[in-house]
């Protein structure tokens, strides 16, 4: 048993290692603690339309920008020199009908977003290749490969692949963006105005970032830890002003 072990561990961190260079470190990793701090950005949906028709790209790479907008104002106020920060966004790599359970397969895709660039114009440019590249990129050589290997070893390896998957190494932090209801929803006859979505941290992760579009807005939840993360105000004012400079030069 422990040769299993041990051999499930090096095979892990082996595929760990040869799949990604770690994330730069940054001060948004670090060990959380219990406590949680929620902040929330809305953003008219047409804003954001709008840019991803001038502009080109797609919608998801205008949420990503804005999110770079914000952790570049957090850290401009930290006065952290970060050049680029690793998001995990998630990315369907199988149809539905080719998914064993009947639904997509969603997998973790990596992506390197660039802070330091401060034009925001440019920066949307540069987030714009850095996803087309990644999803234009061969499957099997990217970070499918290791969920590939993992699904044909032992459960251990799973397991270890798994908690390595959810630590500061691969990335620097989350970032989800799943549409909503086409139409309003209703509870008891009364609409539902906004929706905040909120995904968890995970260990030394001390901020994440979901989003969710509905009612013909754009909702941000912003979910950190409250002692490492007093400052989170700087990236809801960083997505806002994100947002207005880019639908300013779409116009």
């Amino acid at each position: 048993a422990l040769s299993i072990v041990s051999r499930s561990r090096t095979m892990a961190a082996a595929i760990a290692r040869e799949e990604l260079p770690p994330a730069p470190p940054t001060s948004l990793n670090r060990p959380v603690g219990a406590s949680r701090r929620l902040a929330a950005v809305d953003v008219p949906l047409e804003d954001v339309r709008r840019v991803k028709r001038e502009l080109g790209g797609t919608v998801s790479a205008v949420i990503l920008a804005a999110t770079v907008g914000g952790l570049r104002r957090l850290f401009e106020h930290r006065e952290e020199d970060v050049d680029h920060v690793r998001a995990m966004p998630p990315a369907d790599l199988r149809r539905a009908s080719e998914s064993l359970a009947g639904g997509d397969k969603v997998s973790s895709l990596f992506v390197d977003l660039a802070v330091s660039e401060p034009d925001p114009l440019l920066r949307y440019r540069k987030i714009c290749a850095a996803t087309g590249a990644l999803k234009s990129a061969d499957p099997p050589s990217g970070p499918e490969t290791g969920a590939g290997l993992a699904g044909l070893a032992p459960p251990l390896v799973q397991g270890v692949i798994a908690r390595l998957s959810f630590t500061p190494g691969p990335f620097n932090l989350a970032v989800t963006n799943v549409p909503a209801a086409p139409t309003t929803l209703y509870a008891l006859g009364a609409p539902l105005l906004r929706a905040i979505p909120v995904i968890p941290i995970f260990s030394g992760h001390t901020l994440a970032v979901a989003v969710v579009s509905y009612n013909g807005a754009v909702f941000f939840g912003l979910h950190a830890d409250r002692d490492a993360v007093p400052d989170l105000d700087h990236v809801r004012t960083g997505i806002e002003e994100t947002i207005y400079d880019l639908a300013r030069v779409a116009v």
